[in-house]
C-alpha cells in the first residue's frame, strides 16, 4: 500500500488519474492483507456507500 504522498506523486507524473474512480491509500487502513478491509473500503468508495462497523 502507498502513502498519499506517493499516490499524489505518481498521479502528477503519469496521466492516468482520469481512469480511476476511486483511490484508496494506506491512511484509512488499519489491517493489512489478507484482511479484506482495503477491499471493503475501496468497494464502499466506488459505490459511494457509508462504511458500517
Amino acid at each position: 500500500m502507498a502513502t498519499q504522498v506517493n499516490v499524489d506523486f505518481m498521479f502528477e507524473h503519469i496521466s492516468m488519474k482520469k481512469h480511476f474512480t476511486a483511490v484508496v491509500n494506506q491512511a484509512p487502513i488499519n489491517k493489512g492483507k489478507p484482511d479484506p478491509e482495503i477491499y471493503i473500503k475501496t468497494a464502499a468508495s466506488l459505490l459511494e456507500l457509508p462504511l458500517t462497523a
